[in-house]
Parts: structure tokens; C-alpha cells; sequence
């Protein structure tokens, strides 16, 4: 577990694949999906013996109240609001703790999708530290002059 930066939570980190692979995937899955639920079959995929085990190192990111023991030791308390910027920055935890500083890739889905392009563009993040992403943000209507226009934005966003 990786300690947010705001302390007191900690987020849930699996990691899979060879120790020396010279790439390193950084996985976030949707709202109520666990990197278990979300990705297990990249998971079982990247075995030692596959040429993904073998080349990419992956990171599962399990943002706050999804792991395995989220609801342990909650006692009727509410359950704590995280903003997308919040859980931006708790990649740049996960990144700083396994000294991911260069050539990331992402893979997010739905809500996932969005908290890893907000890390790619946000300004605290270095240059160079993201290769690439794979953003799977599935819709059931067609998008609108609002989608269309937030997607140009983050594609100049990466672009610069």
C-alpha cells in the first residue's frame, strides 16, 4: 500500500510482472471495479513466462475505498469524498514510491481513464514521465459539442 499524499488512507497497489522489465504500465480501473475485477485478465496475461510479463512491469491501482479491505475498520463513519484531482495525485504517489520517473504507460477504463489524463496533463507531472496511454471510456449515447471539445482539449493537452 502507498501512502496518499495527504496521509491517513493509503491506496492499494498490485504489481505484476517481471521485476527488470523495462516498462513499467500503470493500470486504474472504473468506479466500483477493483484491479482485480477490471484487469485480471492483463493480470493472468502478463505471467512470467508471456512477452508482457517478460517487457512490462504493471502497477493496479486501487484508488481508496475499492481494495480488498476497503470497508475494514469503517464503523459507521462516513466514507471520505475524493475529487479526480485528488486521485490524479495519488498517481504521482504510486509513481514517486516505485520511482516510476520516465516512460510510463497508462491503461484506464471509465472513470480510471479520466483520473490517468488528468495525471498525463497536469503541470506537476515531468516531462517525459508518460509514454503513452490507453484511455477506455465507454459511453451509452453519442457525444456531444461537450465531449467532442473536452477531448480536443486533452488532446492538445498530451500534444504540448
Amino acid at each position: 500500500a502507498v501512502r496518499r499524499g495527504g496521509g491517513g488512507v493509503s491506496v492499494a497497489v498490485t504489481v505484476s510482472g517481471a521485476a527488470g522489465a523495462p516498462y513499467a504500465m500503470l493500470a486504474y480501473p472504473d468506479v466500483g471495479l477493483g484491479a482485480q475485477g477490471c484487469f485480471s485478465g492483463l493480470a493472468l496475461c502478463a505471467g512470467g513466462r508471456s512477452l508482457l510479463g517478460r517487457h512490462v512491469r504493471l502497477y493496479h491501482i486501487d484508488p481508496p475505498g475499492h481494495g480488498a479491505d476497503a470497508d475494514a475498520g469503517r464503523s459507521g463513519a462516513a466514507a471520505p469524498r475524493y475529487s479526480l484531482e485528488d486521485l490524479a495525485g495519488d498517481v504521482a504517489d504510486v509513481c514517486v514510491h516505485y520511482g516510476l520517473s520516465r516512460d510510463v504507460l497508462l491503461l484506464g477504463a471509465g472513470a480510471g481513464a479520466h483520473v490517468l489524463a488528468l495525471y498525463a496533463t497536469a503541470p506537476a507531472t515531468p516531462r517525459g514521465a508518460v509514454l503513452g496511454g490507453l484511455f477506455i471510456t465507454p459511453s451509452a449515447t453519442a457525444a456531444g459539442w461537450a465531449e467532442w471539445g473536452y477531448g480536443a482539449a486533452l488532446c492538445a493537452a498530451l500534444a504540448t
